[in-house]
């Protein structure tokens, strides 16, 4: 159990030898004089207890990212991810099921800030958390609102986003903002063209338009004669798919993909074929920066869980474009 000061304007718990800093979370908006006391249990449960040893708050009922071993999530309750180390986002649902049988190590399922649920164990001998389970199959360019909108995502090794050219950043420490374009587009298709991004696709598109056994040309000049279409997709599988999109979102390429992107820009506007290996680049993740997570001793656990976890792609060939 953890020794619990007041002090200034925050709280300050005290396991052990450490000092853990918390905000203020709940309120009772009176200005009682009974004594409450906070105690942090060995499950990691942060709990307010009133003079009748009764609990009025605690911190299980309030989870953000993170479950810990006996912490229920009940209705209307959400894990809710990081955009980034430190930014909070969520989206829709996703399953998780698990079973830990008897003692065993630390462990905790969490919601990492690139949208990826995993399941952690704690190595004892080095004291660093050990990924247990991921969703296999699926790498981080695959989660919705990584780059977006106009940013694309490269796996290699990790997840990194970049602006088409012609397009700028819109925050430097928030990939999930994407990018801007610097330049206007009027409606006039005589002062269009596009750049194309080769084995690119952007998904969840808002795609307002298909066209199949279209040519490339025709399905150019449908976007170019629409002031509504951002840019569009065509696929090079022979079938002649043609895909309108009023916004670009959710970038992501892969030498596999049989999809070129074109996106619509000013006539005269001088820029190369964008291979998005030659596009200014950015690592979305900073491995100086750490997470701060509670621990609890391990029960026997048998979860099943369904969480507000971000939209992920399971498999390129299933997703609509």
């Amino acid at each position: 159990m953890g020794i619990v000061d007041a002090c200034c304007s925050g709280v300050t718990a005290k396991p052990k030898n450490e000092h853990l800093i918390w905000f203020i979370a709940w309120s009772t908006n009176t200005f009682s004089q009974a004594t409450v006391e906070a105690r942090l249990l060995e499950t990691g449960n942060l709990v307010l207890i009133n003079q009748a040893n009764e609990i009025i708050w605690e911190s299980f009922r309030f989870p953000t990212d993170t479950l810990l071993p006996t912490q229920p999530l009940v209705k209307n309750t959400t894990l809710v991810s990081m955009r980034n180390r430190g930014l909070f986002t969520s989206s829709d649902s996703f399953s998780f099921i698990a079973s830990d049988y008897g003692d065993g190590p630390r462990r905790r399922l969490t919601i990492d800030y690139d949208g990826m649920l995993r399941l952690y164990s704690l190595d004892e001998s080095s004291g660093l958390w050990q990924i247990s389970w991921s969703p296999a199959g699926v790498d981080s360019c695959q989660v919705h609102g990584l780059c977006e909108p106009y940013g694309v995502c490269v796996y290699d090794p990790l997840p990194t986003c970049s602006c088409p050219y012609g397009f700028d950043r819109n925050d430097p420490s928030d990939w999930s903002k994407g990018c801007s374009p610097r330049f206007n587009l009027t409606c006039n298709p005589l002062e269009l063209d596009f750049i194309d991004l080769l084995h690119t696709d952007y998904y969840y598109g808002y795609d307002f338009s298909y066209g199949k056994g279209m040519t490339l040309e025709a399905c150019r000049n449908t976007c170019l004669n629409d002031c509504g279409c951002k840019g569009f997709a065509y696929s090079l599988n022979g079938e002649g798919n043609c895909y309108q999109k009023s916004v670009l979102l959710n970038g992501y390429r892969m030498t596999s993909f049989p999809n070129t992107v074109y996106i619509k820009v000013p006539r005269g506007m001088v820029i190369p074929q964008a291979d998005i290996g030659q596009l200014r680049t950015n690592q979305l993740i900073n491995k100086s920066e750490a997470v701060l997570t509670v621990i609890a001793q391990p029960q026997k656990l048998c979860l099943v869980v369904i969480i507000g976890g971000k939209k992920i792609r399971i498999k390129a060939g299933t997703c609509s474009t």
